[in-house]
């Protein structure tokens, strides 16, 4: 279930407009997922920092922005230098 939603979200993600309001969801969707996979139920009271911690797994949003400003530096490499 984590892994689908990681691909579905990260496939296309290069080319989307997020917001803060988008990021903030998609994380909790991923803490939603990572909370799934991991068993927690809702009386637990385990932080959202500490499984992230225990997955070894940064925020989705952050992936996210990561591949953005890959694809963005790579697209800035190909122009031409006086074009900028």
């Amino acid at each position: 279930m984590l892994l689908v939603s990681n691909l579905v979200e990260t496939c296309g993600s290069d080319c989307w407009a997020i917001s803060k309001m988008d990021a903030r969801r998609i994380d909790a969707l991923d803490q939603w997922c990572l909370h799934m996979l991991m068993r927690i139920k809702w009386y637990q009271f385990v932080r959202n920092d500490d499984i992230q911690r225990l997955m070894k797994q940064p925020k989705l949003s952050a992936i996210i922005q990561l591949g953005q400003l890959t694809l963005f530096g790579h697209i800035a490499g190909q122009m031409p230098r006086g074009s900028c």
